[in-house]
């Protein structure tokens, strides 16, 4: 589980987790770009994103596909959906990922991440093992996108 509060409205943060084009903006650790986001935002419509290694952490031009499913869209409250992280087209990590916004009485955003994982490959030791480091920095380059748009 990671807690992050942004000082932003709550509906602002939602509107970055469901409109693909901001989705691009902030997804990945640093050095990754989202070249592709692609999001239904409804129970049952699905999920596909991207992640490129654009400054050679891992692999200069590696791709890290995820694709997935919602299954609940609460706004501006609650997402979850059910994802796979691929490697050369095959799951290695199947999840449910739960985010919540709770609004804070001074106006901020109080989100709270939780991934539960499902399955794993052992090709997903890597993966997982940087999934907080990942996310964390993710969320770094939202603040900053938050703060720019306030």
């Amino acid at each position: 589980m990671l807690t992050r509060i942004f000082d932003a409205p709550r509906k602002d943060v939602f509107q970055y987790w469901i409109d693909p084009n901001l989705m691009a903006k902030w997804w990945g650790p640093k050095g990754f770009i989202t070249p592709v986001s692609q999001l239904d935002v409804r129970p049952g419509g699905q999920i596909y994103l991207v992640m490129e290694d654009l400054e050679g952490l891992i692999k200069k031009g590696s791709r890290y596909p995820m694709r997935g499913t919602f299954v609940e869209i609460d706004e501006p409250s609650k997402i979850v959906y059910e994802s796979q992280a691929l490697m050369d087209d095959k799951p290695i990590i199947d999840n449910t990922t739960t985010i919540t916004f709770k609004e804070t009485v001074d106006k901020m955003t109080k989100m709270i991440l939780r991934i539960a994982v499902t399955r794993a490959t052992p090709e997903a030791e890597m993966p997982l093992r940087g999934m907080e480091v990942g996310w964390s920095q993710s969320f770094e380059k939202l603040s900053e996108l938050l703060q720019k748009n306030v």
